[in-house]
């Protein structure tokens, strides 16, 4: 049964609408929900084929959210820092290249010839300018005096380059502790942004899937509905087919035929078990011969030709003869004969016969027969005068 055509545009649009929507969400993790929203189809499937499981959505088909990489400013100077800490050279201390104490080396040094000089001198004056061994032990005395005092230095000169090495240890682990606190703070702020911008991510993520399942709920509920509506329309053109065909195969019981034939309903087979019905009762369609072929209806067809009415004469009362015939009978009638009874009836009549539903075509005489027993119920309009027969369900004779 087809659809109504005053119903379906209206409903496939909005069938449309809801399932265009929901795609619109889909889209964006590269899937497809197909016909009916009900499929995960990758882009690439076509929907209307059978779906393959290289088409179905996989969990890599998804858009995932890409964390950006943490680049620090202070790796190289840390690296360079942790190398040096590392790989420090032991401690070990040299007097000659010390600057501080080739310093005090030369002061005592000229401390120490100062000293010998006056040495010497204080004892030439002693004796007279005369060189003695008393003055040259005198000089040398003083002279090793500042020498002892520049020995007396060495270990605490050792501890100052100690100091030093250490200071310088320690001022280097102090950067490196900087440096690092400052990296910690630079990915701590990496950190929080990275989880703004995930949570960023997933609160329109999960918008999505929300509005993606209220669209799918508002795309099934118009999906039903459009099935539901086209559903009642085919049970509507049934029942109006059926209604059709009841209406048709009563007017079939009558002899006309044409209303089956407009159904598509090839009725032959039925006109010619009817017409051979019709021959093999009583041997004239004046005495409830049958729908079909009658040789009386036949001549009366010709006669109708001859007066100039066109008609097929091929002996059946179809709706085109009992017209034409009505309209020849009001053409030619000189008011009637009152002993004619078919213009008194509702029934369909004919040359010589009334049709009864239920009944072949039945002579008047017949008719009187089964009214007088009860078999058929006869009935009067009291405005109009005329008369009704009907077949009486109640009768059991």
């Amino acid at each position: 049964m087809s659809l109504p055509t005053a119903f379906a545009p209206f409903q496939l649009l909005e069938h449309t609408q809801g399932a265009g929507a929901a795609e619109a969400i889909r889209s964006r993790y590269n899937y497809s929900g197909g016909y009916d929203g009900s499929d995960r189809i990758g882009w690439g499937a076509d929907p209307t084929t059978d779906i393959g499981d290289d088409y179905r959505l996989d969990a890599s088909d998804v858009n995932r959210w890409t964390a950006p990489e943490y680049e620090s400013e202070y790796l190289d100077n840390i690296n360079s820092l942790m190398d040096q800490l590392l790989n420090r050279e032991e401690f070990n201390y040299n007097p000659q290249t010390d600057q501080l104490y080739d310093v005090y080396k030369q002061a005592y040094q000229r401390e120490g010839q100062r000293a010998t000089e006056d040495a010497l001198g204080n004892a030439a004056i002693l004796s007279g300018g005369m060189p003695s061994t008393a003055a040259v032990t005198a000089a040398t005395q003083a002279g090793d005096y500042y020498a002892a005092q520049l020995s007396d230095r060495i270990p605490q000169l050792e501890q100052n380059a100690y100091d030093r090495y250490v200071n310088d240890y320690n001022m280097d682990a102090n950067t490196l502790s900087m440096l690092q606190s400052l990296d910690d703070s630079a990915y701590s702020r990496y950190a929080n942004d990275r989880a703004f911008d995930y949570q960023q991510w997933m609160d329109d993520y999960n918008i999505d899937l929300s509005n993606l399942s209220m669209l799918q709920t508002l795309d099934d509920t118009a999906y039903n509905r459009f099935m539901n509506q086209l559903q009642y329309a085919a049970d509507q053109d049934a029942a109006n087919f059926e209604k059709d065909y009841n209406m048709a195969a009563l007017a079939a019981e009558y002899g006309d035929y044409s209303y089956l034939r407009k159904m598509g309903i090839d009725t032959s087979a039925l006109e010619r078990s009817v017409g051979t019905s019709s021959g093999s009762g009583s041997g004239s369609s004046s005495s409830g011969g049958g729908y079909g072929y009658d040789p009386e209806i036949e001549a009366l067809q010709k006669a109708l030709v001859e007066a100039g009415y066109d008609l097929a004469v091929d002996g059946i009362y179809g709706p085109a003869t009992q017209q034409a015939y009505e309209d020849y009978q009001n053409k030619n009638s000189t008011g009637g004969s009152d002993d004619d009874p078919s213009k008194n009836v509702t029934n369909q009549t004919g040359p010589g016969w009334i049709r009864v539903a239920g009944y072949s075509r039945l002579s008047w005489t017949e008719l009187a027969t089964k009214v007088s027993r009860g078999e058929i119920i006869e009935s009067q309009d009291p405005e109009t005068g005329k008369y009704t027969y009907r077949k009486n369900p109640n009768y059991n004779g």
